[in-house]
């Protein structure tokens, strides 16, 4: 289980992006094919993950407790870190195994969040791709 918690409605300690050394500031430069970024939901709380989109490692190798984000306040502390311009791509369907074995049922959150979460995007300047 990726909660730290024994309350399935306590959203653990948001994490930061393994691969932000600064988490003061934006990163300057964006990444080759932009982001790939998970979504699923454990009990009440919603866990994102986002990997650099290398096309050498699949997210079985990338996705794992250390990069889960709780919640969408935690995500986007961490979407504003990303380039001006960066692409993220959503992929909220089908199957994951985690680094540590744990099978993921990927899905997207429930339209109101995916809308915030869009606008949030728009108003930082990220860009946020959603399969239709």
């Amino acid at each position: 289980m990726i909660t730290c918690s024994t309350d399935e409605d306590t959203i653990p300690e948001c994490k930061m992006l393994f691969y932000f050394s600064d988490t003061s500031e934006r990163a300057e430069e964006g990444t080759l094919k932009g982001e790939i970024m998970f979504s699923w939901r454990e009990g009440g709380i919603w866990y994102y993950s986002i990997i650099p989109n290398l096309n050498v490692r699949s997210a079985s190798e990338v996705v794992s407790k250390n990069n889960a984000m709780a919640g969408e306040e935690c995500l986007k502390k961490n979407l504003i870190l990303l380039p001006l311009g960066e692409e993220v791509f959503w992929e909220g369907i089908g199957e994951i195994t985690s680094t540590e074995g744990q099978k993921i049922k990927l899905e997207f959150p429930p339209p109101f969040i995916l809308d915030d979460l869009v606008q949030y995007c728009e108003e930082i300047n990220v860009k946020l791709v959603i399969p239709k």
